[in-house]
């Protein structure tokens, strides 16, 4: 009778062999995606990723990473002036908002991840809109300065 268990729990064992995942994700939705350049396979859902590189550049796969936005100053910031930029992932227009600050004296730069310059100009009102349709999809660093010191530097994502 011992035997006739034994052999059961094997055969039960055997067949649910096929059905044990272990560390599986369930993503909501995937697929794969492929080009000139290479192929992807892509899934929405999936809380952990991996960080991969190699000579060509690094890549995180999987989804529902942060965005790091981020806002440093860079230099002597000036007592009594508020600097913000919104929204912040942009898509068409970024604006750039000043609070107490005098306009004959500031200028903004935008920089991409690669540190060449992209536009540059001098803040004439309290608000300006910095036009980001014909930019690809990115990170770049906008750096407000003043005539005396640098600012502030903003980490903008363009999507």
């Amino acid at each position: 009778m011992n035997l006739n268990k034994t052999k059961t729990g094997l055969m039960f064992l055997m067949l649910n062999v096929g059905y044990m995942h272990a560390q599986e994700a369930v993503p909501a939705a995937g697929g794969d995606a492929s080009g000139g350049n290479g192929s992807v396979s892509y899934s929405v859902g999936q809380v952990v990723y991996t960080a991969g590189s190699g000579t060509n550049g690094s890549s995180n796969q999987g989804v529902q990473q942060p965005y790091d936005i981020s806002t440093s100053s860079t230099g002597d910031e000036l007592d009594g002036i508020h600097l913000s930029v919104f929204p912040n992932p942009a898509s068409d227009v970024l604006t750039l908002h000043l609070e107490n600050a005098g306009l004959s004296e500031y200028s903004y730069a935008l920089y991409n991840s690669q540190g060449q310059l992209i536009r540059e100009e001098a803040i004439t009102s309290l608000q300006v809109s910095i036009p980001m349709q014909e930019l690809q999809s990115a990170t770049y660093v906008l750096k407000v300065t003043s005539a005396d010191a640098g600012v502030k530097s903003f980490t903008i994502v363009k999507h």
